[in-house]
């Protein structure tokens, strides 16, 4: 989902970037609004208990490391619902 979000945000070569090996290209809190989706923004807000002002920052710092762990072979995911 994250992927395609990118795609759609014109943001696919920071999250490809994270996924592939090599550097992790950063990504900035407007970036980020423009590649999360209102629900999926009230959502983090309501789970984390935090202003939407202050977890965006942080998440901005943290998503690319976190992605970047989690795909170590240099691939997304895939999911089947």
């Amino acid at each position: 989902m994250l992927v395609s979000q990118a795609q759609s945000a014109g943001l696919a070569d920071k999250i490809q970037s994270w996924i592939g090996h090599g550097e992790n290209l950063p990504i900035t809190t407007d970036e980020l609004r423009s590649l999360l989706t209102d629900q999926q923004i009230q959502t983090i807000v309501a789970k984390t208990g935090l202003p939407a002002g202050t977890i965006l920052p942080a998440l901005a710092q943290l998503l690319p490391a976190a992605v970047d762990k989690h795909t170590p072979e240099g691939e997304a995911p895939t999911t089947t619902v």
